[in-house]
């Protein structure tokens, strides 16, 4: 049985929820790995020679820089890995995924695209995580405070295993015990099966639409110095806007976000 890669690892979240942080951090485990931005729930884009979408395969020897290419997915990957952005109110993979796959195998000449999957489900504490949807200019998609508030209820019940969506076992990473605590990153690489490592916990991808670096905060100006970001305090310039005294109201949220361990700040 020949696969096209040992690894495939699914790393899933809202926007705005530190899913790239993750994904840096998860490529720094592996030599040679494969990344893809967005498997979003509308599918790849479609090229005259079939499913051709661009891939950033990751330069070891750079550690911070992408060769971009819409050609055919590399072989002899350590890993590939593939990000899924919530847009809509469902929590799942985009419904298109397997044939995707199965054209991209077919393609390539082996018999399956990946001899393991991993599913890595991000969340966020939702008053930080609204703050930084509401400081965020480019989409306005989450700044509606039902918008935000659905959406993030969905993801927190896939968490907590009140629902059961993902196709396989899933890996619930708290974006901020992970961004604060080396103990809880170790843990997590270990329920991966991954030899620990933080060398790329500092690297801020340059990564999404137009691949702009960094965050809605601190734009690029802390790039090799993502753990001095003060991500766990966001709420703070956003707790006078009425759309988040509103979400702080919102007795369903508030009730997930404490079984998750985050207490409302306010």
């Amino acid at each position: 049985m020949s696969y096209l890669t040992d690894r495939e690892i699914h790393v899933i979240g809202i926007q705005r929820t530190g899913q790239h942080a993750i994904t840096s951090w998860l490529i720094g485990h592996f030599e040679k790995v494969c990344y893809k931005n967005s498997m979003s729930q509308l599918g790849m884009k479609k090229h005259d020679k079939g499913v051709q979408p661009p891939f950033w395969y990751f330069e070891p020897s750079i550690r911070d820089d992408w060769e971009v290419s819409e050609e055919q997915i590399k072989l002899d990957q350590d890993a590939i890995i593939l990000g899924t952005e919530f847009k809509v109110y469902e929590v799942g993979l985009n419904p298109n995924i397997n044939s995707q796959k199965q054209e991209i195998t077919k393609d390539l000449g082996v018999d399956l695209f990946s001899k393991s999957q991993d599913y890595v489900l991000v969340i966020r504490n939702p008053y930080n995580h609204y703050a930084s949807v509401l400081n965020w200019q480019r989409n306005k998609q989450l700044s509606p405070v039902k918008d935000f508030s659905e959406m993030w209820k969905k993801m927190a019940k896939e968490c907590l295993e009140d629902t059961n969506c993902l196709p396989g076992p899933k890996t619930v990473v708290k974006y901020d015990d992970w961004f604060s605590s080396k103990e809880y990153r170790e843990n997590l690489s270990k329920s991966l099966c991954l030899d620990h490592t933080d060398r790329r916990l500092n690297t801020v991808m340059k990564i999404g639409v137009g691949r702009s670096w960094g965050s809605s905060f601190d734009g690029m100006k802390k790039k090799d110095e993502a753990q001095s970001m003060s991500v766990l305090s966001r709420w703070e310039k956003a707790k006078d806007d009425p759309r988040f005294i509103k979400l702080a109201e919102d007795e369903e949220l508030v009730a997930l976000a404490s079984r998750l361990g985050w207490e409302k700040p306010l």
